[in-house]
């Protein structure tokens, strides 16, 4: 008897414990500025920001749609805050499609490492670069979006996109007021010269 009421106050001491450990706080990933403007031909950056995150970020995979008859993707330069991957400490995935990015990291550094390159939220994951290509407004719609936490969990993030305005057709650029006026004087210099000379000749 003592042996059941023993088990039952370890269970309920462990069901405890879980129902008082925290949950897992889904990160928030927000693209920075969410609204944008460049020229047909310009470019425009957009960082992938992520906040609120209970523990750290060892991971994510999200994607984003747009109109490809305003914008092209052009590239993205990946952040540190999940290890630096040109040393090895992470791995990087873009796939590309017609108006549609999906960016990917996964990071090889343990939990404290992780920690302390993310101690001050919110971080900058990826910076994304788009160039103008036809006048035009589009969104910049965030689909599905995972983060991975230390331990290998997934939780789906909430994802926030973006808008960007691109301007009509690049204007032709106009020749210098400048270079203008000195052509200009430079004719009339040399035809004042030529009537001078024909003024000399005729006198001697």
């Amino acid at each position: 008897m003592r042996r059941a009421v023993r088990s039952c106050i370890v269970i309920a001491t462990l069901l405890a414990g879980v129902a008082a450990a925290p949950a897992a706080s889904a990160a928030t990933l927000t693209l920075v500025p969410s609204s944008a403007s460049t020229g047909v031909g310009g470019l425009v950056t957009l960082d992938l920001q992520a906040s609120a995150f209970g523990q750290p970020l060892a991971g994510f995979d999200i994607s984003y749609l747009f109109n490809d008859a305003v914008l092209a993707f052009d590239g993205v330069e990946w952040g540190t805050s999940l290890g630096d991957a040109s040393l090895g400490e992470s791995v990087t995935s873009v796939l590309t499609g017609a108006g549609s990015v999906s960016l990917a990291q996964v990071s090889f550094l343990s939990a404290l490492e992780l920690a302390a390159l993310q101690d001050s939220p919110p971080i900058v994951l990826a910076r994304l670069s788009f160039r103008g290509i036809g006048a035009g407004t589009t969104s910049i719609a965030a689909g599905l979006a995972v983060t991975v936490d230390p331990s290998g969990g997934e939780t789906q993030a909430a994802a926030f996109g973006g808008r960007v305005t691109v301007d009509g057709a690049v204007p032709v650029p106009e020749p210098a007021s400048g270079l203008l006026l000195l052509t200009g004087l430079a004719g009339a210099l040399l035809r004042r010269r030529r009537r001078d000379a024909r003024t000399s000749g005729a006198r001697e």
